[in-house]
């Protein structure tokens, strides 16, 4: 059975499907919507897709049937979500829904819980207001960039990239309120995007952060303290390996850890090489603490690799995004042992998302987000 796919870039979503057997991908449906549709997060008992517009304050809502001639249906459009967001997270419970946004340095919650109403809660509108790092392109306000719930689900975690600053949120009594503040060492790190550890356990241990300025994956051991998660530092690694310093534009962007908890996988942008990459990480869980290995990299085709997904729920192969490219999807092959083969598996002209103007003109307006169904 073919996998079937949500991918976004500037002004489109698409219902895609790929085919393991024939190694044949396919566009299904492009939804043509305004703005900068960077994220998007499905409730599928609900049958509802919600979808961001990184270059606005509009927030959108479709009814999702992937077997339908029209997938896309009963539109709701909000223009009351905070500008700028880059993320969506649902609440354990589904009964809320989280985006963070990075351009107004605020987290939303969302009122979701009939499936029908789509209400911003404004009185629990999140602020990150703490002092912002030393990289003035980038780090000039607070932005949040990711907002994931524990496994307990009480818990919420926020790398605010411009304040180089975990914010932990507790949403016990349906408060939502930053209980702790995590600084992130050294200034300028520029913290993006995380994961608890390990995958699928009641409460986590660890929890894994990427990076974004200093290209480092650090590992955090997790203490859960009745009022908020307290975070130790225990290791780091380069999303460069050991082989020199990064590239001094790099900047790291996608980070997914594995449902076995052996295999980290994080992309490479902005490296300056003709072709940016896909970064192999292996998980160690044999001392004290888990510790994060750099195995290699593999160039993914493109340049600004913003995100991909693991096809087979974790366990198959990379379908990576990229933004500027000759090719808009790229998919590698994982082996066996988790390492990322050379040779790509399959690659998807830009040609399909792109007329030649628009990619003479607006180069970087390929896929930005890529998920599976």
């Amino acid at each position: 059975m073919a996998s079937r796919l949500l991918i976004a870039r500037p002004g489109h979503v698409y219902l895609a499907t790929y085919d393991a057997t024939t190694n044949k991908f396919a566009i299904v449906y492009d939804l043509a919507t305004p703005g900068c549709p960077s994220w998007l997060a499905v409730d599928p008992p609900r049958s509802l897709v919600y979808v961001v517009d990184e270059d606005s304050s509009r927030f959108r809502r479709f009814r999702l049937d992937p077997c339908s001639d029209t997938p896309f249906s009963q539109e709701t459009v909000v223009d009351t979500a905070s500008p700028g967001a880059v993320y969506l997270a649902f609440s354990g419970d589904r009964q809320s829904l989280l985006g963070a946004a990075f351009g107004s340095g605020t987290v939303d919650v969302w009122d979701v819980r009939d499936g029908v109403t789509l209400k911003r809660r404004a009185e629990k509108t999140i602020i990150s207001d703490g002092m912002t790092g030393p990289v003035p392109y980038i780090q000039d306000a607070p932005h949040p960039h990711q907002v994931l719930a524990d496994p307990t689900g009480r818990f919420y975690v926020v790398p605010d990239l411009g304040t180089d600053e975990l914010l932990v949120v507790d949403a016990q009594d349906d408060a939502f309120a930053i209980s702790s503040r995590v600084p992130v060492a050294p200034p300028g790190s520029g913290p993006r995007h995380g994961a608890f550890y390990p995958v699928g356990a009641s409460v986590a241990t660890h929890y894994i952060l990427l990076c974004e300025l200093s290209n480092t994956v650090v590992v955090y051991a997790l203490d859960y303290t009745g009022s908020t998660l307290q975070f130790t530092r225990v290791s780091e690694a380069s999303t460069f390996g050991t082989n020199g310093p990064a590239p001094a534009t790099a900047r790291a962007g996608h980070l997914q850890l594995l449902p076995d908890n052996m295999h980290l996988y994080v992309t490479n942008r902005l490296t300056g090489r003709p072709h940016d990459s896909v970064a192999y990480m292996r998980i160690h869980a044999d001392g004290e603490h888990p510790a994060v290995e750099f195995v290699h990299e593999v160039p993914t085709l493109g340049r600004l690799p913003r995100m991909f997904c693991v096809l087979d729920g974790g366990r198959g192969d990379l379908l990576v995004a990229n933004e500027n490219s000759e090719f808009g999807l790229v998919l590698l092959e994982r082996s066996s042992d988790g390492r990322i083969k050379e040779s790509p598996k399959l690659c998807v002209d830009m040609s399909k998302f792109m007329d030649a103007d628009e990619i003479r003109e607006r180069p970087g307006n390929g896929p930005k987000f890529v998920m599976e169904l």
